[in-house]
């Protein structure tokens, strides 16, 4: 693997896992039409990073499809002997870029893919060097598009019987209740629908839209306190982007929901990388990693529906300083807060 990564570097490069100068990750979705995307992320340090060279290698059993996303300032080099690699000029100091998108299929020969896959970066200046992704971790699985969950007045509880974001089933969708927002037993369930199949509403400017869901309750419910939830988006994004959320009852009459876009995100709720992460935010949203995440402080129950998305052409730019996201670039990619840390430690 660590040769194919080093064909599309230059070979005078020093080779390393880990250093202050840069970090790489990576992190991969199941469409839902059953292709894979993987996706890349590259930070700086202290020091500006120039003449870069990005690759990811695929994963064995499967067969590249085509790029679907490349910064503004990255230029794609193509595929060669199963690595995908792009160029950039230059990356300022304490700077996230990506993502760098790539689409995969299995080819049969494999049943399951990994979650991350091996990736690396090499730089000419300040000094040539190579550093790499960790290996490849886990196993990829596909999002379910239906689940439920209930609760009543302790709100959700974790796997130790705590207060504390929970996973809606297989859904990829995450949930905070906390105690004392409701007075009953609810039932909560979302559905993730096609973005393309259905109408949403139109832009200027354009809006890609990271998810679609219908969230509905029984009984219908309205919350005493500011719930959070944490929606898979349909690709990884830029993190601390502005997003956008509209709602509708019927796919038909969207309204944009207060608040939105939110500001961004201040430092003491920075997101972690890959898992996602969330907050509360007062009725706007976020982007992270994979996740669009959202605070309510309405209800449930009227069989509603959610479009969350971002202006098309800031996520293209595929860049973001450290200070945007509250946290220094590369310590959003290797050591982010815990779930917990971020959403309990922020509640007021």
């Amino acid at each position: 693997m660590k040769t194919l990564l080093l064909l599309a570097v230059s070979a005078g490069l020093v080779l390393g896992q880990t250093s202050n100068r840069a970090a790489v990750r990576t992190t991969g979705q199941f469409e839902q039409d059953g292709y894979v995307v993987y996706s890349i992320y590259v930070a700086s340090g202290q020091e500006d990073l120039e003449q870069l060279s990005i690759s990811a290698a695929l994963p064995a059993g499967t067969r590249y499809l085509e790029s679907v996303q490349t910064p503004l300032e990255a230029t794609y080099e193509g595929v060669r002997s199963d690595t995908v690699s792009w160029s950039v000029g230059k990356l300022e100091r304490d700077t996230v870029m990506g993502p760098f998108v790539f689409r995969i299929k299995l080819d049969g020969t494999v049943s399951e893919v990994p979650a991350t896959i091996q990736a690396a970066v090499g730089y000419e200046r300040p000094v040539p060097e190579l550093v790499e992704s960790p290996a490849p971790q886990g196993t990829l699985i596909p999002l379910a598009n239906t689940g439920s969950i209930s609760f009543d007045q302790r709100g959700t509880l974790n796997a130790s019987g705590a207060n504390g974001p929970v996973p809606v089933g297989d859904t990829g969708v995450v949930l905070f209740i906390p105690e004392g927002a409701v007075s009953e037993r609810v039932t909560l369930t979302f559905t993730r629908l096609s973005v393309g199949a259905n109408k949403l509403p139109t832009t200027d400017p354009p809006t890609w839209w990271c998810s679609l869901y219908q969230i509905t309750s029984e009984p219908q419910v309205r919350f005493a306190k500011s719930i959070s939830v944490a929606l898979p988006a349909r690709r990884a994004l830029t993190p601390g982007i502005e997003t956008s959320v509209f709602t509708t009852n019927d796919l038909d009459n969207w309204q944009k929901a207060a608040g939105s876009p939110s500001l961004k995100m201040p430092a003491e709720r920075s997101i972690g990388f890959g898992t996602g992460g969330f907050s509360q935010f007062g009725g706007g949203c976020i982007s992270q990693f994979g996740f669009t995440s959202c605070g309510f402080s309405t209800g449930f129950g009227f069989g509603g529906f959610g479009a969350f998305g971002y202006v098309e052409q800031d996520n293209l730019k595929g860049k973001v300083t450290g200070s945007t996201i509250g946290t220094s670039a590369i310590g959003a990619l290797t050591t982010p807060p815990s779930i917990n840390t971020v959403l309990i430690g922020a509640r007021p």
